[in-house]
C-alpha cells in the first residue's frame, strides 16, 4: 500500500514537471515571438518614418524644381494665337474651352514632357540613410513615372488636367507623389499623396479697350475734351483724368485713375517699369472746373455737362502702365514669326487665292472667291519686294525669286507661324490692297487685307503711317455704331465667331493715318476703313497734318491704345467737322471675350501669375 502511494506521488511529480516544462517552453517561445514582433514593429515604424521623409523630399521638389519646369513649359507652349492658352472652343462667346481640347493640349504639350523632366530628377535619385535602408520618390503627372505604371503601386487614379476659370485663365494639372521606404528585404512602406498644380497665365490684353490713354492730353499737351461728338461702345480708360463737356456717351465701363506724377524704375534685369506716384481722383467739367471723385454725383451732372455712363464709371481705378518696349514681341518673332530688318517703304497685307489674286466684290457685300491664302509683302527702297504667304495650316512660305511659290511638300520658312511680324524700324506705308476701281471713294470697294483665318500682329518698332484701308474678309460686325445728337445706333455684331484679327503695336513713335502730304502715295483715301487694335505706347494714334485738308471719316472697328490722345481732325462750333478726319470707333466685341491679336501686349505680365500646389490627402500603403 505504501509502495503504491509512493508510485502515485512520483507519477504526479513527473506530470507536474512535464506541465511546468511545457509552460516554461511556451513562455519562452512567446517571449521570443514578442521580441521578434517588437523588432518588426520597430522596423515598420522606421520604414514609415523614412517614407514620410520621402514625402517631404518630394514636396520640396514639387514646390521648387518641378514648379520651375512647369512654368517653363506652360509659357513656351501656351498659344498666343487662340483665345485660350490651352484648349479651344467652337464659339468665341463660350466662356471656357471644351474639356477634351484642354486635356489634349495639356497632355501633349505640358504633362508628357513634364513627366520626362521629373523622371530625370528623381528616377535615379535614391536615398540610403543606412546600408539596409532605401528611400525612393516617384511623381506622377501621367499614368507612368520612371517606367512604372501608377496602377502597380497605388489604387489612386490620376485625374485628367482641367480648365478652372475663364476670367483668369487658370488651369489645373493633377499629380500623385509616391514615397517608398524599405528596410532590408522584409519591411516596406509607401505613402501616396494626391494633389494638383493650379496656374494662371497672363493678364488681360490691352485690346479689351475701345480707348486707352496714359495721359489724357493731346500730343502737345493740349486739352482733350469728351463732347457731344464722343461715343465709345467699348471700355474706356485713362491713367489721367477725363475732361467732359456737354453730353458724351459711353456704352461700356469707363475708368480713370487721376495720376498726376509718374516714376520710372529700372530693374536689375534692365527692364523699365512705370509707377504712379500721386493721384488726384476726379474729372474736369467744362462748366465748373475740376471736381474730386467724392464731389461727383451719380449720374454726374453739372449744368450742361451731362455725360452718359451707361455701364457706370470708376474715378478711382488702378494704374495700368503701358509697356515700355516690345522685347516679348521681338523674341516671339525670332522664334516663330517673321522678323524684318530696317525701315520699310511699305508693308502690304491682302487676302487672295492660290494664284495671288486679290478678292473681288460679289455684289452682295461679300467677296469672291473665299481667300485661301494670307499674303504679306514688304518693300525696302531700292531693293526688290519680298512676299510671304500662309494658309489656314499656318505654314509660312517665302516667294521664290522667279515669282513661283514653293510646294506645300517643301519645308516652309516658318513651320507654325504665330502671326507676328516684327519690323525693326519704321513703316512709311502700311496698307491693304487698293480699291477696285482704284479711284473709288467708297470703302466698300476696298478688298480685304486679312483672310478670314488670319490672325496677325504687326510691330513697327518706330511707328507707322497708314495709307490704305485695312479690312477683314469676315468682319465681326455687319454695321458700325453711329451717333446723331443724343441718339446712338449700336453696331450689329452678328459674326463674333469669326477668326480674322489684326493688331498694330508701335513701342516707339506714332501710328498716323496719312493725310495732306504732297506725295499722294503717303495719304490714305478720303474716308478710310480700318479694322484692328492699334497701340502706340510712347506715342499717339491720330491723323497726320490733321489741321489741314478735310479728309472725310475714319471708320475704325477695334480700339485705340496710346500714350496721349492723338488728334484726328478739327471741329468748329457745335461739333462741325472742319479739318482732317472725323473718327467713328466701333468696338470689336470679341475683344471683351478675351480674344485678341497674337502676342498683343497685356495689362499684366505675360507670365505665369501664380503656381500653387494643393495637397488633397495622403494614403499609407503596406506591402
Amino acid at each position: 500500500m505504501q509502495l503504491a502511494k509512493r508510485g502515485a506521488a512520483m507519477l504526479a511529480a513527473l506530470l507536474l514537471l512535464v506541465v511546468a516544462s511545457g509552460i516554461i517552453t511556451l513562455m519562452f517561445t512567446s517571449t521570443l515571438s514578442e521580441i521578434r514582433h517588437t523588432g518588426d514593429d520597430v522596423a515598420i515604424v522606421q520604414a514609415l518614418a523614412l517614407a514620410r521623409g520621402g514625402v517631404n523630399l518630394g514636396g520640396k521638389l514639387l514646390q521648387e524644381a518641378v514648379r520651375d519646369e512647369l512654368q517653363t513649359l506652360t509659357l513656351r507652349e501656351a498659344s498666343t494665337v487662340e483665345r485660350f492658352p490651352f484648349g479651344s472652343s467652337p464659339n468665341i462667346t463660350d466662356p471656357e474651352p471644351s474639356p477634351d481640347t484642354v486635356i489634349r493640349d495639356l497632355v501633349q504639350k505640358v504633362t508628357t514632357p513634364l513627366q520626362g523632366k521629373i523622371d530625370a530628377l528623381v528616377c535615379s535619385a535614391q536615398v540610403r540613410p543606412e546600408n539596409a535602408q532605401l528611400v525612393s520618390v516617384k511623381i506622377y503627372v501621367t499614368d507612368t513615372a520612371c517606367g512604372d505604371p501608377l496602377s502597380n503601386i497605388s489604387k489612386i487614379e490620376l485625374p485628367a488636367p482641367r480648365f478652372i476659370s475663364g476670367q483668369t485663365r487658370t488651369y489645373a494639372i493633377p499629380f500623385v507623389l509616391v514615397a517608398e521606404a524599405q528596410i532590408g528585404s522584409s519591411y516596406k512602406r509607401n505613402i501616396a499623396t494626391q494633389g494638383e498644380y493650379q496656374f494662371t497665365i497672363g493678364g488681360g490684353k490691352f485690346s479689351q479697350y475701345a480707348l486707352f490713354t496714359d495721359v489724357h492730353l493731346g500730343k502737345n499737351n493740349g486739352d482733350v475734351w469728351f463732347t457731344n461728338n464722343t461715343g465709345y461702345d467699348g471700355r474706356v480708360h485713362t491713367n489721367g483724368s477725363f475732361k467732359i463737356a456737354y453730353e458724351p456717351w459711353f456704352g461700356d465701363k469707363a475708368t480713370s485713375v487721376g495720376c498726376t506724377s509718374r516714376f520710372e524704375t529700372v530693374g536689375s534685369d534692365g527692364k523699365r517699369t512705370t509707377e504712379c506716384r500721386t493721384v488726384n481722383t476726379g474729372a474736369e467739367f467744362a462748366s465748373v472746373g475740376f471736381k474730386r471723385a467724392n464731389q461727383i454725383g451719380d449720374p454726374p451732372q453739372f449744368n450742361d455737362d451731362k455725360p452718359e455712363f451707361t455701364q457706370g464709371v470708376d474715378w478711382r481705378s488702378d494704374y495700368i502702365p503701358l509697356p515700355v518696349d516690345a522685347l516679348e514681341q521681338e523674341e516671339a518673332a525670332d522664334e516663330n514669326g517673321l522678323p524684318i530688318a530696317g525701315d520699310q517703304d511699305s508693308v502690304t497685307l491682302y487676302a487672295g487665292d492660290a494664284a495671288g489674286n486679290k478678292l473681288v466684290s460679289d455684289g452682295n457685300g461679300g467677296w469672291t472667291p473665299q481667300a485661301s491664302h494670307q499674303y504679306i509683302e514688304h518693300c525696302t527702297a531700292n531693293e526688290p519686294c519680298q512676299r510671304y504667304r500662309y494658309s489656314d495650316d499656318f505654314r509660312l512660305y517665302k516667294q521664290n525669286p522667279d515669282g513661283t511659290w514653293p510646294q506645300s511638300s517643301e519645308p516652309p520658312e516658318v513651320e507654325n507661324f504665330n502671326g507676328l511680324v516684327y519690323i525693326d524700324g519704321e513703316v512709311e506705308r502700311l496698307r491693304g490692297p487698293d480699291r477696285a476701281p482704284i479711284d473709288s471713294s467708297y470703302t466698300a470697294d476696298a478688298p480685304p487685307a486679312l483672310a478670314s483665318f488670319a490672325k496677325m500682329t504687326i510691330v513697327p518698332k518706330k511707328g507707322a503711317r497708314i495709307t490704305g484701308d485695312l479690312k477683314y474678309e469676315s468682319p465681326p460686325c455687319s454695321t458700325m455704331s453711329r451717333r446723331e445728337g443724343r441718339t446712338v445706333t449700336s453696331a450689329i455684331c452678328d459674326n463674333l465667331n469669326t477668326k480674322n484679327i489684326l493688331g498694330v503695336f508701335a513701342p516707339t513713335g506714332d501710328i498716323l493715318v496719312g493725310s495732306s502730304n504732297s506725295d499722294l502715295s503717303l495719304n490714305a483715301p478720303h474716308d478710310v476703313e480700318i479694322h484692328g487694335s492699334f497701340m502706340a505706347s510712347e506715342g499717339v494714334f491720330g491723323t497726320e497734318n490733321y489741321w489741314r485738308d478735310k479728309r472725310g471719316e475714319i471708320n475704325l472697328l477695334g480700339g485705340i491704345i496710346e500714350k496721349k490722345y492723338g488728334a484726328t481732325g478739327q471741329f468748329g462750333r457745335n461739333g462741325v467737322h472742319t479739318r482732317g478726319y472725323a473718327i467713328n470707333v466701333t468696338f470689336d466685341q470679341r475683344m471683351a471675350l478675351d480674344y485678341s491679336p497674337p502676342v498683343f501686349p497685356g495689362t499684366g505680365p505675360s507670365d505665369i501669375q501664380g503656381v500653387f500646389v494643393y495637397i488633397f490627402g495622403q494614403r499609407e500603403q503596406a506591402f
